[in-house]
């Protein structure tokens, strides 16, 4: 007889017990193997009172229906183990993607840190630009009226070349800005989200792995 499982397990307030065939009496369940509960076995074993005829047919009926439950077992459990192969290959699939998506996220929060700095030398450098701005603008304004249209011409151009320089600084501060901005709200946040959905993707997994599985809790099938 086939030793998948030697004690079925029968749910019920009144049958709270398992059922063991006439033939497996020393038989215990495999740890690790499914167990199917069954409320019929558990109906034929309590009825009492029985004639020897009634007794005879009971212990048919139920030395059937354990038969039936093997191999119903059986089939489970050669299903279960083609479908644990697959779900360790998932597992690791998702596990793989978690620690990619970790890295991906890890190179962003490094880019952004790297983006602070660079927004912070740009600020920096607008800052200066204005200040060479101003200092080349007072230098204009201070020349006498009896300097040289040489002088005058050097101190105007250097007006406009700490402007362009001014201009330019802020072009670079507001990108950098928006950049690090994008990052930060957009990007990051996308990734953050993206890993959490890896995660628990392969949480549930691991669970089916662990024998907490919805879809057999739902039928009743337990894997000790």
């Amino acid at each position: 007889m086939n030793s998948i499982v030697g004690i079925l397990s029968v749910s019920g307030s009144q049958f709270d017990a398992g059922v063991v065939h006439a033939g497996d009496a020393a038989a215990t369940a495999p740890e690790g193997k499914p167990k199917l509960p069954d409320r019929v076995i558990g109906l034929l074993m309590a009825l009492n009172a029985l004639t020897a005829e009634e007794k005879t047919e009971r212990d048919a009926l139920v030395a059937e229906r354990f038969e039936q439950n093997q191999r119903i077992l059986g089939f489970v459990e050669r299903a279960l183990v083609s479908r644990r192969a697959g779900l360790k290959k998932s597992h690791e699939e998702a596990k793989a993607a978690v620690r990619q998506q970790q890295k991906f996220l890890g190179d962003l929060r490094e880019q952004l840190v790297a983006g602070h700095m660079e927004a912070e030398r740009s600020r920096n450098a607008l800052t200066k630009a204005r200040n060479e701005l101003e200092d080349a603008a007072r230098a204009l304004q201070s020349l006498s009226r009896f300097s040289s249209s040489k002088d005058t011409a050097a101190a105007e151009q250097r007006v406009e070349a700490a402007n362009a320089k001014v201009l330019e600084a802020e072009r670079k501060a507001a990108g950098d800005g928006q950049a690090l901005n994008f990052l930060k709200s957009v990007t990051i946040h996308a990734a953050e989200v993206r890993l959490d959905e890896l995660m628990l993707a392969e949480a549930r997994i691991s669970e089916q792995l662990a024998g907490r599985d919805p879809i057999l809790r739902e039928l009743g099938i337990v894997v000790a």
